[in-house]
């Protein structure tokens, strides 16, 4: 029932984490289509801009020359003017009087003419000063507003980090709820693949677990296609290159095995829980020595102590040729790892077989007998074998 409620409690958390991812994503897609609509409308503007400045820039100088136009004319009627009246006429005569005044008119009206358009190209240039200004305006508005949407796409970026670390704590979890170390029941392996079952088929925590499960029990066939999906997850990548590892030792493909295992080393060395799945591969092909170098990694990287010292335990007790040095790391790690976890049977059985191991049969005995009690199904069958080999003096040997 436990096991039932975490992974319940596990799935709940993943729906609610990847609800999250995919709204982080469609905002972070909204956000794009929205600067790239405001970097167009900015570029629209500056072209618009550039555009208004050439026109009041045509603008000035067209006034200039008329201004310039006007002066000129100005001169030349006046010069005209001055000659005609000195040199043709009589200023005092009727007809030279009438003729002054006809000069002045038309130069009045040519001033008239000259100032109405200076007047219009007035009213025109203070339209493109005018629209110029609201093209800056709106260029400000849009420059701030494009600022705000890569503000808006930091924060994006920042809650996506830490969205893919949550995915991977969740994936943590999931992995400390596989048996990894393989200490649990048929039944209860069982039990666990019929609720793994029901997650999401996304859900990559719960697919690994389940792959695991099945490696566990004896059903590799079947998992190694859900880890080879998990290959093309960059996160668990790694863990599930060294649960393919296990798979191949266990069916005797140990170079395919060990080809595996060996492409996990760039970040395996870094990552306790890879260090474990190699520790599982390597024991599973009875490579116990480079097991227990992945071991005792992990025992340095920490997080796993229990099932660390436990391995270390099993391992030392296992060797075929025990020297006096490896019975009593066995003894030492077996007597940690059961006062860390003192109900777990598989604890127990280790140091059982570390004290059968290092002569000390009553005591081993005993823990032995603790084990059996503390176990279930078949693991619990099996822990009433040892005793049985302990009460009749022979050696028992872990299976890994």
């Amino acid at each position: 029932m436990a096991y039932v409620a975490a992974t319940e409690e596990l799935e709940t958390k993943f729906d609610s984490h990847r609800a999250a991812g995919l709204e982080l994503i469609a905002e972070r897609r909204d956000t794009f289509v929205r600067l790239l609509q405001t970097r167009q409308a900015i570029e629209h503007l500056v072209r618009q801009q550039t555009l208004k400045s050439l026109q009041q820039l045509e603008s000035q100088m067209l006034a200039d020359s008329m201004a310039a136009e006007l002066n000129g004319m100005i001169a030349a009627k006046q010069q005209a003017s001055t000659h005609v009246l000195d040199v043709r006429y009589d200023p005092t005569s009727t007809f030279g009087h009438f003729f002054q005044q006809s000069q002045e008119r038309l130069r009045a009206q040519d001033i008239r003419t000259l100032g109405n358009h200076a007047a219009q190209l007035q009213v025109n240039m203070d339209a493109v000063a005018h629209d110029m200004k609201t093209f800056d305006e709106a260029g400000r508005i849009s420059v701030e507003r494009y600022m705000s949407q890569v503000r808006d796409l930091e924060r994006i970026v920042q809650e996506l980090v830490a969205w893919d670390e949550n995915s991977r704590k969740l994936f943590h979890q999931y992995w400390q709820l596989a048996d990894v170390a393989g200490v649990k029941s048929e039944f209860e392996c069982r039990m666990a693949l019929r609720e793994l079952e029901k997650a999401a088929e996304q859900n990559a925590g719960a697919l690994f677990a389940r792959a695991v499960t099945l490696i566990r029990l004896e059903r590799g066939d079947e998992a190694l296609p859900m880890l080879d999906r998990l290959l093309n997850v960059p996160a668990v990548h790694w863990l599930a290159l060294a649960a393919r590892g296990e798979i191949l030792m266990r069916s005797g493909q140990e170079r395919a095995a060990t080809v595996e295992l060996r492409k996990t080393l760039p970040v395996g060395q870094h990552d306790p829980r890879v260090r474990m799945q190699r520790a599982m591969a390597l024991a599973a092909g009875g490579q116990l020595a480079l097991a227990e170098t992945e071991w005792e990694a992990v025992l340095k990287l920490g997080g796993h102590e229990v099932a660390a010292r436990r391995g270390l335990a099993l391992i030392n007790s296992s060797q075929p040729t025990r020297s006096g040095k490896q019975l009593s790391r066995a003894l030492e790690q077996a007597e940690l790892a059961s006062q860390l976890a003192p109900d777990e049977w598989s604890c127990q059985l280790a140091l059982a077989l570390a004290l059968e191991a290092s002569g000390e049969s009553d005591k081993a005995f005993a823990a032995a007998e603790k084990a059996a009690k503390l176990a279930v199904g078949e693991n619990q069958s099996y822990c009433e074998e040892i005793v049985q080999q302990i009460k009749k003096g022979a050696v028992p040997v872990w299976e890994f």
